[in-house]
């Protein structure tokens, strides 16, 4: 295949994927045909089985790109000479954003997962599971960055990368159900919690002192 009939196949299917986004962001993956995003791409039924078999392995297509595009963003972030602070608010700035792009998709994908997992099961775990690998993957990175430069305390890379993970995904699923604060207040709160942590140890001891006497 020549670079010119491989760069219009390309088109095809990234035309095929945006109609796609469209459509399940209307009508929702369950009730989603292939019928339907031939129509919306402006293909024939037979075209759009040239190039997909099923609507699952679109939505599947989508999905692996876009963990595609945030593992290359987090590892360029993890190259950049800023301190770690930032990025990690950069990180949370970011993929909040884009899910306030991706709004729609992003909804399909935490409101009809026990559907995706009925169609193809195995596969889109698999999908699912490389996105958190490269999440804490990189947050390691960039927490054990800021360990060496004397900004972050020493700990365990690998738990605190969960618990920003999960937190990013707490305040995904907040945005998405109408939560008031913007995304602003969420990446502050984030950093906020970091510099200044929860528990405040004086007040702590004092009531301890209390009780003892």
């Amino acid at each position: 295949m020549n670079i010119r009939k491989s760069r219009e196949r390309e088109e095809r299917k990234n035309t095929i994927l945006k109609a796609a986004m469209r459509v399940f962001s209307t009508k929702g993956f369950v009730t989603t045909t292939m019928n339907d995003i031939a129509r919306e791409a402006g293909f024939s039924k037979s075209a759009l089985y040239f190039y997909f078999g099923s609507k699952e392995e679109i939505f599947i297509e989508i999905i692996k790109k876009i963990i595609t595009d945030f593992k290359e963003f987090i590892e360029k972030l993890g190259r950049e000479t800023i301190p770690t602070t930032e990025k990690i608010e950069k990180l949370f700035n970011t993929v909040l954003n884009y899910v306030e792009e991706k709004r729609e998709i992003i909804t399909i994908l935490y409101s009809e997962t026990h559907s995706l997992y009925s169609f193809k099961g195995k596969r889109f775990k698999g999908i699912l599971q490389k996105y958190k690998g490269f999440f804490i993957k990189g947050m390691k990175s960039i927490l054990s960055q800021g360990i060496e430069e004397g900004t972050i305390q020493d700990c365990d890379t690998e738990l605190l990368a969960t618990v920003l993970r999960g937190m990013l995904t707490s305040f995904v699923i907040y945005r998405m159900n109408g939560g008031k604060k913007t995304n602003k207040d969420c990446v502050e709160f984030v950093i906020d919690t970091l510099r200044n942590g929860l528990i405040r140890e004086e007040r702590g001891e004092g009531k301890r002192e209390k009780g003892d006497g």
